[in-house]
């Protein structure tokens, strides 16, 4: 099943489309989780068929009506084009030309994307993404730290977290993982929580009694996952390992510097006083060989030679990169797009468990590899054994953390 927003085509409903028998149907409501087109942006839905189109590489269009209308009423007019009521601006046999093909190159679009590996987990994820709910707020420490921030920025990202009149919640946030080329969720709408200082974290309040907001954060997830893919476990601290496997003395941010520099090709200058220069460079050879760094490469290069979509552990398409991209970028690109997919299941995972055990709590945020949640008080030792056990996604353990935000 199919649905044009109400909006993308100027109509006061939405028009449902069943594939399979072929019909049309206006309709106030949208029951279920169908394909949606022309949702607008600010609005949380998991099933976007623009999305698909852009990870599909497939060309949609971004007007369902044809362009000569648009342009010639866009010169006419300052109103928006959803505030255009098409089906009256329009002849009808162009309308409904327009409205029936742009719904059958949807319908294309998402069926060739259905038979790709990565369809369950892209949904998936998305789920996720829209099952966050909207941060209680301390309305007043906000108003003092508006009135007293100066730097733009910032003052941004906290007003993005103002309530409405009256009200004591944030926004619901909405994300869109199209936008990067990782994958990695970008802010659409509401709260810009990616960009908002630490310090700045306290004017968030639980909805509970003796409640608390918390973070559930993936431990060194991107060498993690890379060092899974061979087949290697881990302790918890993946850079404590590697110290005591390299017998060096190093602390954690430098042995950090070093696993970085072989994943991903970074500056590896600052170890050279402590390692000297040969020393440095053959720990990030053994490093890279322990990751799996060239398996990661032989794999994707092979495809990129054969002109064939890079592609991640999931098999999100990779479209940016090129024969000609550096190592640094095919080995990041992989690892992080995995890893964020990695991170949103994982999730899933969490939230499905939590909802097993019947724990009081509320998704609030994604933050890369963290996701706030707001518990209440008799919540949070079970949510610890939760994160102690970690989540297994079929390739070993990936450990997690949590702390009070």
């Amino acid at each position: 099943m199919f649905f044009v927003h109400k909006s993308a085509i100027g109509s006061k409903v939405h028009l449902l489309y069943d594939e399979e028998t072929g019909k049309f149907e206006w309709s106030d409501t949208v029951s279920g989780k169908p394909w949606g087109i022309g949702i607008p942006t600010t609005l949380a839905y998991p099933k976007r068929v623009e999305d698909v189109a852009t990870l599909m590489g497939a060309q949609l269009g971004q007007d369902i009506i044809d362009g000569k209308y648009t342009k010639m009423l866009d010169h006419l007019t300052k109103n928006t084009r959803s505030e255009f009521i098409w089906g009256t601006m329009v002849p009808k046999t162009s309308y409904d030309q327009c409205v029936k093909r742009h719904v059958e190159r949807s319908v294309k679009i998402v069926g060739s994307f259905s038979e790709t590996p990565y369809f369950e987990h892209f949904t998936q994820g998305e789920e996720v993404l829209c099952s966050l709910k909207p941060a209680k707020i301390d309305v007043d420490l906000l108003k003092r730290k508006i009135s007293s921030e100066s730097e733009l920025a910032v003052l941004s990202s906290l007003m993005s977290l103002k309530p409405r009149e009256g009200e004591d919640q944030t926004q619901k946030i909405v994300y869109n993982r199209t936008r990067s080329t990782t994958g990695r969720p970008t802010i659409v709408s509401g709260p810009k929580i990616l960009t908002l200082p630490r310090r700045h974290r306290d004017v968030f309040r639980s909805r509970y009694q003796d409640g608390k907001i918390v973070s559930i954060d993936f431990v060194s997830l991107e060498p993690r996952v890379s060092q899974l893919l061979t087949g290697v476990e881990s302790s918890r601290d993946i850079y404590e390992d590697f110290s005591l496997k390299l017998k060096l003395d190093l602390d954690r941010t430098e042995m950090k510097i070093a696993v970085i520099s072989a994943m991903y090709g970074g500056s590896c200058i600052s170890l050279y006083n402590k390692l000297s220069r040969e020393k440095t460079l053959d720990v990030i050879k053994v490093i890279k060989n322990n990751l799996g760094v060239e398996k990661i490469l032989d794999v994707l290069r092979s495809s990129l030679k054969s002109g064939e979509i890079a592609r991640n552990l999931y098999g999100r398409p990779l479209r940016n990169l090129t024969e000609d991209s550096s190592d640094g970028d095919v080995v990041s690109h992989y690892v992080q797009s995995t890893a964020v997919d990695i991170s949103l299941l994982g999730f899933r995972q969490i939230l499905e468990t939590l909802s097993s055990v019947c724990l009081t709590s509320i998704p609030l945020f994604v933050v890369h590899d963290a996701m706030f949640l707001d518990i209440d008080s008799e919540s949070v030792e079970t949510l610890q054994a939760v994160v102690d056990e970690g989540v297994n996604l079929g390739f070993g353990k990936l450990h997690l953390k949590m702390s009070g935000v």
